[in-house]
């Protein structure tokens, strides 16, 4: 599960489009984020980066400023997909 959740959270960060499963009213998501690039998942998979939280923050470091996506936005989204911690 852990797994398809982090396939999941990759393609979405990279989609530029919106689909039905880009808003869930029940948890109040919204997926508005877009542009980042397998390149930039690879540049920050480094052996430190252990759970999401380490992937979202070394990602929004790294790349953020690359992409049209602010913070807040990105770390809510990132959240949803947290559901080990």
């Amino acid at each position: 599960m852990k797994n398809l959740l982090l396939l999941l959270l990759v393609v979405n960060l990279a989609e530029n489009i919106q689909t039905a499963f880009d808003v869930i009213p029940e948890i109040d998501f919204v997926d508005n984020i877009a542009g980042f690039t397998p390149e930039m998942y690879y540049n920050v998979l480094d052996p430190d980066v252990e759970s999401i939280r380490d992937f979202r923050d070394r990602l929004a470091v790294d790349h953020l400023p690359n992409t049209p996506n602010n913070l807040n936005d990105f770390n809510n989204f990132v959240d949803a997909y947290d559901v080990f911690n």
